[in-house]
């Protein structure tokens, strides 16, 4: 028995807008690319009803899934009939615009060289109100009128939930108290359509899309987009009077990352504007979950409005919020905007933006690793995160460009530009030495919950030993080089970390980082090293006993007769060098800014540092006796010697450490707009100083000498010339940002240097003397930038 019910006879893929459901159809399969659209042609038989004397039509609630999964790749897309298809006949033809979205290729695992193809499910749904009849009906809206006049029924035109104009009628009421709100409540339920769901319809046809790079899909997006806002001529509104009732008063922008509304275009009372819509706001949205952006236009009016007002279409026609906001279909496409992404109130538009990842990396690599055992695996999921490495330095020109084209009849030619940037936080930290956990407590307190996530996870900490070279380099053998390094790294307890997140992941780049730090941890070891040398902590407490033993017997063998020998220092060393304790650490990533005026979204760099102490000596060194520890021995063994040999001569030569190299600094810099509000507080210490010492007893004639390397003080008394030399260090520390290069440490730590001068003098009295040199011995030449240079964290 046939049953005379709705249903759906066929539907097929098209790239072309017009299709006539001939057989080859079903056998050209439409190839196309992601970013483009695609045309589903739907026949069906009585959606709608022509038979039937109220208004009614069909809805169609179309899901697209993957041929290979079997899986949903698109969210619910309903298209509903309008007026454009033929209401006349049974059989009726809708027309289904489908956008294939970039987020399809990751869900299949789409890769490069092959074909996805995809079909649709689609829900049919009849829409009906047994209340309405079609406007386009004129006998049956006559005849409704003339009933209406006799019955107490109101006639009314309305748009239909398909947009189409329909006639509904509804009942007055005769209550003298509650006539309005009767009559609306009536009115409200008159208008409401059913739904009535009828049978799933899978499609046996299916589209099929190529592979399509996404830098390819993205630059090609951002160039279409660009050329349409270049499209839309600017009409000066100065020129138009400021009298006209089809306008607004002031445009806002609202959305979560700022605190306040941020006015675009605002006119005073007394016609007085602001016009900002020249400049890009900056936007910061993450990829997985769309950002709202509310643009409100305050006090507008036009035709259609509330309260009507006369329109002189200037610019084009403005009736409805609609085309207020002129965002067509195709400029919402172009966009990458679905159609729930956009939604037009009264007086606003709210625009559901995300951010698309250029994340194209090689899948041939990746398919080759996982073949390669564990360590294969290991770098296959690491490749499937290295496009971030993109956004490392984070640029201007990854900012993806929407726009919002507005019109009224005072201001004609209006847009909104929003400049979209990723979500994406970076936290660099690394430490040498056992700091303290409450040097970064201060810093934390200012950074944005994103990166406060990251800095406070556990750091990854490189051991002693432990392999920092990339994963294909492991069986390479290390250089002398690179072995010296590593030692002295694995001498201190380095601790570092490499982060990125982004949406609501985090990524851990530690294991690849270490090699970005260790010129910056090596010139801070190597200046430690220099600092041993000088004080001798180079050697091991063994060989410092050992030396001095050795340097005892030469001296005793020589010099045992003198007096003065019962007195060298028996202790060979007393100078103690703290290990240096460094702790540093860069976030960044983009903020819009929270004032008023702020339009942009500069990279907010977080930057801390603190070394307390990073060099701390104290404590002295017999030279006479200990010189053997240094890297200097032999001339201060020559000097050493000749003051020995000297005539009555009761030597003294050491040297005296005191005092700490120490820094710290916090702040934060905004590189781009409104860059006034950057501040960062820098506090250096540099006051570790070597005194050095040398007297003898005189006798008639005598040798003097003066160690050189800062400011020298001498002064005689009857038997001992004392000179006194203090060297030491100079420290300039600095941090900041380049606008290129992202963050930066730049300290420069310099040696002043050390010699000794010997002179003979002939006399010395009140009346002053004669002196000749005798020698000159540089022990320690002067070092430049024993921690120097500028060392960019993204390089």
């Amino acid at each position: 028995m046939f049953e005379d019910a709705p249903f759906l006879k066929r539907a097929c893929f098209s790239l072309k807008k017009y299709n006539y459901f001939k057989e080859k159809d079903y056998d050209d399969k439409p190839l196309t690319k992601y970013g483009k659209s695609v045309y589903l042609f739907i026949q069906s038989y009585k959606l709608s009803d022509p038979s039937k004397n109220y208004h009614n039509y069909g809805a169609f609630k179309i899901t697209v899934f993957s041929v290979k999964t079997k899986e949903a790749v698109s969210e619910e897309i309903v298209y509903e009939q309008d007026s454009k298809f033929d209401s006349k006949s049974f059989i009726t033809t809708t027309r289904a615009e489908i956008f294939i979205n970039e987020d399809w290729r990751e869900k299949v695992g789409h890769t490069e060289g092959e074909l996805e193809s995809y079909y649709a499910e689609i829900l049919p749904v009849m829409m009906e109100n047994k209340n309405t009849v079609s406007s386009l009906n004129k006998d049956l809206v006559k005849k409704k009128k003339e009933e209406g006049k006799s019955k107490s029924i109101e006639v009314e035109v309305i748009e239909a939930p398909n947009n189409q104009m329909v006639l509904v009628s509804y009942s007055k009421s005769d209550d003298y108290f509650f006539t309005d709100s009767k009559t609306n409540k009536n009115k409200k339920e008159k208008s409401e359509y059913t739904e009535t769901t009828l049978k799933k319809f899978t499609t046996e046809h299916f589209f099929k899309v190529s592979y399509r790079k996404t830098d390819e899909i993205l630059v090609a997006r951002n160039q279409k987009v660009a050329d349409q806002m270049v499209s839309i001529n600017d009409i000066d509104h100065s020129c138009i009077p400021n009298d006209y009732s089809c306008k607004f008063t002031d445009i806002e922008i609202t959305e979560p990352g700022r605190v306040e509304t941020l006015a675009v275009l605002s006119e005073s009372d007394t016609g007085t504007i602001k016009d900002y819509t020249s400049k890009l706001i900056g936007i910061v949205a993450k990829g997985d979950s769309k950002k709202k952006v509310t643009i409100t236009l305050k006090n507008l009016t036009h035709s259609g409005s509330e309260n009507p007002v006369e329109c002189l279409e200037i610019g084009r026609l403005h009736d409805n919020s609609k085309t207020v906001f002129g965002l067509t279909d195709e400029l919402a496409r172009s966009q990458s905007l679905a159609e729930n992404d956009v939604t037009i109130g009264v007086d606003y538009a709210d625009l559901h933006l995300k951010y698309f990842y250029n994340k194209a990396f090689n899948s041939q690599m990746q398919e080759w690793l996982k073949t390669k055992g564990a360590i294969g695996k290991w770098a296959s999921e690491f490749i499937d995160h290295l496009w971030i490495y993109k956004y490392f330095l984070l640029r201007e020109e990854q900012a993806q460009v929407y726009f919002l084209p507005i019109s009224t009849c005072r201001y004609p030619s209006q847009k909104v530009m929003l400049n979209v940037y990723p979500q994406i936080n970076w936290v660099v930290t690394f430490s040498l030495g056992l700091t303290d956990d409450t040097y970064e407590l201060d810093w934390r307190k200012d950074l944005s919950d994103e990166k406060k996530k990251l800095i406070e996870d556990k750091k990854a900490t490189i051991k002693k030993g432990q392999d920092y070279l990339k994963p294909f380099d492991i069986k390479k053998p290390l250089s002398t080089e690179e072995k010296e390094k590593e030692e002295l790294l694995n001498k201190y307890n380095l601790s570092l970390s490499l982060k990125a997140s982004y949406d609501t992941t985090t990524v851990n780049f530690t294991p690849s980082f270490k090699g970005k730090v260790t010129e910056v941890i090596l010139k801070i070891l190597q200046a430690k090293q220099f600092i041993d040398e000088i004080t001798g902590n180079s050697k091991t407490e063994d060989e410092q006993k050992e030396l001095y033993k050795k340097r005892k017997k030469e001296l005793g063998d020589k010099f045992k007769k003198k007096r003065w020998f019962k007195k060298l220092s028996v202790l060979p060393i007393t100078i103690k060098v703290e290990n240096p304790k460094f702790s540093t650490g860069f976030a960044w990533g983009r903020e819009a800014l929270p004032t008023t005026t702020g339009f942009g979204a500069p990279i907010s760099y977080n930057i801390f540092v603190k070394a307390d102490p990073l060099f701390q000596i104290s404590g002295s060194l017999d030279l006479i006796t200990c010189a053997e520890f240094i890297p200097v021995a032999g001339q201060v063994i020559k000097v050493a010697n000749i003051i020995l040999e000297a005539t009555g001569v009761e030597p003294i030569l050491s040297i005296t450490a005191t005092g700490k190299i120490a820094l710290s600094g916090t702040g934060t810099i905004h590189m781009g707009e409104n860059t006034n509000n950057s501040k960062i507080d820098i506090n250096t210490e540099a006051s570790l100083m070597f005194v050095v010492e040398a007297s003898i007893t005189v006798d008639g004639g005598f040798m003097g000498f003066v160690i050189s390397g800062g400011e020298v003080e001498g002064f005689v008394t009857k038997k001992k010339y004392v000179a006194k030399a203090e060297t030491g260090f100079t420290l300039n520390s600095g941090y900041g940002v380049h606008f290129a290069k992202g963050p930066y440490l730049k300290n420069s730590i310099d040696f002043s240097g050390m010699k000794i001068i010997a002179k003979e003098e002939t006399s010395m009295d009140d009346l002053g003397g004669n002196s000749e040199e005798v020698f000159e011995y540089v022990l320690m030449e002067p070092k430049k930038s024993l921690v120097g240079g500028i060392n960019y964290i993204c390089d």
